[in-house]
């Protein structure tokens, strides 16, 4: 049995090298250009010291020799997400600093972190691959039997919209099991100088970054295989995504042990990793395959996962093989917050010796003798968790080609539910520390993540009835209103009386107006007259009253006028003519169509049968989807729930009939009902006013 256990004996650390995060103050007080990117072994131009007083102290003491930004700045577009805002300062103040003085770097990065300006020192870690090559012959792609992937075909194989970064190694550019699938990548490994683990060398490309991230190790192309080999090419293997983007970024170079010219592993730095991380997340991926980590948590490369997930990115990450010589210990990224983190088990379902244990695993996956694509264009067996984890990066993928609008949150939980449960003992949990949710099945990841219906075989095929209408009853009509009498006749009056003209009188005489009378002239003497007024003077002076003289009346006027008589009347005017006759009363006019009042409407019509209640008509006869098809590229709508053998009967509420052409069956008159035991439902109906029958 080959050794699991591919961590190398001896410190982790990378000599010579620490990592730094700068406050958001102490970048800007930096008065020094710090370049980004790889130094390519060049240090002419590298600056030395940040300008900030207290940081460049330490920097002096242990004899820093370059200084370089391991990210460049942020795009500004992608700054609208809070979330991704919040770790883009922490990752543009991330630097690692190469230093002569030879002390151990974890003392260098404390010192570091207690200068002011300083958020974060820690040493540089490398990461191992985590995998050792096997029997090739062993397990035929018993991996994808495992995980029920071929039922999983029958609905999806993948798609070329969806980017699947593989982190490791690089891949076999050329590989024909792999060409066709990849997209552009990069090589992010920089290690001038580096000192390479106790007991390995290093060989290849380790200096500088470019465009070519080619394997020479053979782990990667390994991992890329069973993410998304090519299937249906009569060539090799078969991924678990068929036709995924793959992108490989080279983050591992190649080491061979001193002693042992056939121990080629794969290893790199940290921040090579982080760097990594985000040159995958800028450039378009949407999954990221991590098969690869070693026990020391850092500072760069937490933050490099943060941002991934602040992207909407799926970090899928191998818990590691020490498990046999550091038992629980977790490895890192898989130990990440957010990370899904993917055990391996054999044939047997059960745990491989060498998987890590511990709470933070999320699912299992086939890690033992798994058959995939090699360096060279060749194909071998390896085992490990990282051989688990592609397994698990592949199936996301495919949940995504099935459905695009799927989170990286609802990928991970729909893997978690729908994975099989295992367990040591009966009476362990689930989840557990040894597999998590369990060994995930495709097939039911599917199913959850593109529901559709499961029609029943045909036997034999029998023509659908028409569509459903609902039954309209028609409203009953208004109630008659009795007729009213006609308004009373009133009867014809005669004319008024005609008053005869009488002559006119004779004209009167003249009148004569009186004249006013004048004085009155008494008859008498003048004698008369002046004792008369003698005796009113006595009597005015006091004598003795004597008898009072009383004139007598004055005779009337005499003359010949007459009394004025009023004027006569008018003269009198002709006699108008009668008026016309008057015409006879007319009888009222008839009472329409309220004499006689109509009868009643007849009854409503019968109950329509199949329509109370109405149930959809199932589908086309004989429509089965065609393997990959899925709900989403227009086959089955939301089949909520399914339905069986039993018959049509289920909740058909979310199903989509407008693909189905149903111009055949009409209005459902004339069907042939009787093949179904129906009478005509339509018989005897009455036209809606509308063109059509209900």
């Amino acid at each position: 049995m080959a050794d699991y256990d591919d961590l190398p004996e001896g410190p982790q650390v990378v000599p010579g090298q620490v990592i730094i995060k700068l406050t958001q103050t102490a970048q800007r007080q930096m008065t020094a250009a710090v370049p980004t990117g790889p130094m390519r072994g060049m240090t002419a131009d590298a600056p030395c010291e940040l300008g900030v007083d207290t940081i460049d102290k330490v920097l002096k003491k242990c004899k820093a020799r370059t200084i370089n930004r391991l990210h460049g700045p942020i795009p500004t577009s992608t700054l609208s997400n809070a979330a991704t805002a919040e770790v883009a300062g922490d990752l543009v103040g991330t630097m690692r600093v190469r230093y002569d003085s030879g002390d151990d770097p974890e003392q260098v990065a404390k010192d570091l972190k207690k200068a002011a300006g300083v958020t974060d020192a820690s040493a540089e870690y490398y990461r191992f691959s985590s995998a050792t090559p096997n029997d090739p012959d062993f397990g035929q792609l018993w991996g994808m039997q495992a995980i029920n992937a071929p039922a999983a075909w029958d609905r999806t194989t993948g798609c070329s919209n969806v980017v699947v970064g593989v982190l490791d190694t690089g891949v076999d550019l050329n590989h024909p099991d792999l060409a066709p699938n990849l997209v552009q990548g990069r090589d992010m490994v920089d290690l001038p100088g580096a000192t390479p683990p106790p007991g390995f060398h290093f060989e290849g490309d380790n200096v500088g970054r470019d465009s070519i991230p080619q394997d020479e190790v053979g782990h990667g192309t390994h991992v890329a295989g069973t993410i998304g080999a090519v299937g249906n090419n009569g060539t090799g293997v078969v991924g678990v995504c068929w036709s995924v983007k793959l992108m490989p970024v080279k983050v591992l170079t190649r080491i061979v042990n001193n002693t042992d010219p056939l121990d080629v592993r794969g290893t790199g730095s940290s921040a090579d990793v982080a760097a990594g991380i985000r040159w995958a997340v800028d450039n378009g991926a949407h999954i990221l395959n991590l098969s690869l980590g070693s026990l020391s948590s850092t500072f760069v490369e937490r933050d490099a996962v943060a941002y991934a997930v602040s992207r909407g990115v799926l970090v899928v990450a191998a818990m590691g093989n020490h498990e046999q010589r550091n038992p629980g210990a977790p490895s890192y990224p898989a130990a990440y917050p957010n990370v899904l983190s993917v055990g391996a088990v054999n044939q047997a379902k059960q745990r491989a010796p060498f998987s890590v244990r511990g709470p933070h695993i999320d699912v299992v996956a086939p890690g033992v003798g798994i058959r995939s694509t090699d360096w060279d264009d060749t194909y071998s067996s390896k085992s490990g968790t990282s051989m688990a984890t592609p397994h698990v990066a592949g199936l996301a993928a495919l949940m995504k080609c099935c459905k695009s609008s799927l989170t990286a949150d609802q990928i991970a939980d729909i893997i978690r539910q729908t994975a099989e449960p295992l367990r040591d003992n009966p009476g362990d949990p689930v989840p557990n520390d040894s597999y998590g949710a369990g060994l995930i099945d495709a097939q039911k990841a599917i199913n959850r993540a593109c529901p559709r219906f499961t029609l029943p075989p045909c036997r034999p095929c029998i023509i659908p009835p028409p569509p459903c209408r609902p039954c309209i009853i028609p409203p009953p009509p208004p109630p008659c209103r009795p007729c009213l009498p006609p308004p009373p006749c009133r009867p014809c009056l005669p004319p008024p009386p005609c008053v005869a003209c009488l002559p006119p009188p004779p004209p009167p005489p003249p009148c004569i107006a009186c004249p006013p009378c004048g004085p009155c002239i008494r008859r008498g003497s003048a004698e008369e007259a002046a004792s008369g007024s003698a005796q009113a003077s006595a009597a005015g002076s006091g004598d003795a009253a004597s008898p009072t003289f009383t004139p007598p009346p004055c005779p009337p006027c005499v003359g010949p006028c007459q009394p004025c008589l009023p004027p006569p009347p008018p003269p009198c005017q002709p006699c108008l003519p009668p008026p016309p006759p008057c015409r006879p009363c007319l009888p009222p006019p008839p009472c329409f169509p309220c004499r006689p009042c109509l009868p009643p409407p007849p009854p409503p019509p019968p109950p329509c049968f199949p329509c109370r209640p109405c149930v959809p008509p199932p589908p086309p006869p004989c429509f089965f989807a065609s393997p990959g098809q899925s709900s989403e590229t227009g086959a089955y709508g939301d089949p909520s729930a399914g339905y069986g053998d039993a018959g049509w009967a289920g909740d058909w509420s979310g199903y989509d009939w407008s693909g189905y052409d149903w111009s055949g069956y009409g209005d459902g008159s004339g069907y042939d009902w009787s093949a179904y035991g129906y009478a005509d439902p339509y018989a005897g109906w009455y036209d809606d006013g509308e063109g059509g029958s209900q």
